[in-house]
């Protein structure tokens, strides 16, 4: 849990003495309309700059608009993991020694 959060972009406070409390093993989504800030608040705890924040928690960042393809919504997000791309391909690699 995180106390006492601030976030002030373009001089708008978009969160004031707020509390972020997440759980560990669990996944969050943010939603809510356009422009309230939920890029923002992620952008900004993904550059660290957010006091007290964990810095070993794994996020993963989705865009909002992906071109239509036949591709599954599973599948796009997980090309989105970079981490889990290399240890696969590193995987098959180890795999094909043999």
């Amino acid at each position: 849990m995180v106390t006492g959060v601030t976030l002030i972009i373009g001089g708008k406070a978009l969160l004031e003495n707020a509390t972020i409390k997440l759980v560990r093993g669990k996944k969050y989504g943010l939603i809510g309309r356009n422009g309230i800030g939920k890029t923002m608040m992620i952008n900004s705890i993904s550059r660290g700059e957010i006091e007290k924040f964990p810095s070993d928690i794994h996020m993963l960042q989705v865009e909002q608009e992906v071109v239509g393809d036949d591709e599954t919504v599973l599948s796009h997000i997980l090309a989105c993991d970079v981490e889990r791309t290399d240890l696969l391909e590193e995987f098959e690699l180890l795999k094909n020694e043999d």
